[in-house]
């Protein structure tokens, strides 16, 4: 089965091999919309090799003890905890429990990563999770991150906003609103970051988004631009959702941290730099990749000072919120 390689930025290329069908479809389904190349016969040298391969039984575990326990559970079917090992100064294994097994070694470029994922967790929806924290630390060495995060350019604008927020804090609700009203998209979920001439810049990430029934009530718009049926989550490519509406590369002029609250309308004000960075830590740096930490954190910073930073309290005037937030952002310009 020929090699696949993805461009997640700017010299950012990952090479996927596997003998997996099933696999290689859901890398096809993840990573649709991305730069692809398929070698034939030139040569081409990737920063990040990767290997897949599904298994019936996972390897056996490392004998040390983990430096790093993720006790949260990522996802609602069985895809749970994070431990990670560290055998050599710059190797890792990932046991992402009852799931997958990853190795990463980052001794030097181009990194290799190899994983392994229990045959009835290959087609599931801790695919992309585990494709992306997998990616995350070489990914980190090449000045690429990655952040739990929604990013959108608005209409007749140059310039992107980002959505930080943790699970259910509306931020793909949000997201997904904006969407609906002419904003261009550029990533939902992960959205990969990196220094450009003009700044800290987002890139166009397509990925899947996973939709709760409750996002289908709020939007019925979407419901019905979908074609879905709002009984439980649904799947889809972002293609299916945009229809080529796609954002460019643009340099991020403000963060919005959207939270849920129990008031008829929603109301935008002033977030303060060191809570805006906080939330960006939270939701972006990995806390095990200890040689990362001071590098990411100066990235943080860096991106932060470019942008104004603002908090959204998401009431249930749905239907204004794309209002109210342009404003906002034509006022703070």
């Amino acid at each position: 089965m020929p090699s696949l390689i993805s461009r997640f930025a700017q010299n950012g290329d990952v090479q996927f091999d596997t003998t997996s069908t099933q696999i290689a479809n859901q890398l096809k389904r993840v990573l649709a919309g991305w730069w692809h190349h398929r070698p034939d016969g030139d040569v081409y040298e990737p920063q990040i090799y990767t290997v897949w391969q599904d298994v019936e039984v996972l390897p056996i575990l490392p004998t040390v003890h983990p430096i790093f326990v993720d006790t949260r559970v990522r996802q609602i079917d069985a895809f749970a905890n994070l431990s990670v090992y560290q055998s050599e100064e710059n190797q890792f294994t990932l046991s992402f429990h009852n799931c997958a097994y990853a190795f990463v070694d980052l001794t030097q470029s181009p990194y290799r990563v190899e994983v392994s994922i229990l045959q009835q967790y290959a087609d599931s929806m801790a695919f992309e999770d585990i494709l992306f924290v997998t990616l995350a630390a070489p990914l980190r060495r090449l000045g690429i991150y990655f952040a739990h995060a929604f990013a959108a350019v608005p209409p007749e604008s140059d310039t992107s906003v980002l959505l930080v927020g943790a699970s259910h804090s509306g931020k793909t609700t949000t997201g997904l609103n904006l969407l609906l009203h002419r904003w261009r998209l550029l990533a939902n979920d992960v959205v990969a970051l990196q220094r450009d001439r003009c700044g800290v810049c987002a890139y166009p990430t397509p990925n899947l988004f996973t939709i709760r029934p409750k996002t289908f009530t709020l939007l019925p718009k979407l419901q019905k631009l979908l074609d879905a049926t709002p009984e439980q989550s649904v799947s889809f490519t972002s293609h299916n959702l945009i229809h080529g509406r796609w954002g460019s590369l643009s340099k991020i002029g403000t963060i919005l941290s959207p939270s849920i609250v129990s008031t008829p309308s929603t109301q935008i004000r002033s977030l303060p730099k060191a809570i805006s960075i906080s939330y960006l830590i939270e939701e972006s740096l990995d806390a095990w990749d200890k040689t990362a930490v001071e590098a990411h954190t100066r990235f943080l910073t860096d991106l932060v000072s470019q942008a104004q930073t603002l908090s959204v309290m998401v009431g249930s005037d749905i239907a204004q919120i794309p209002h109210e937030i342009t404003r906002a952002l034509s006022a703070s310009y």
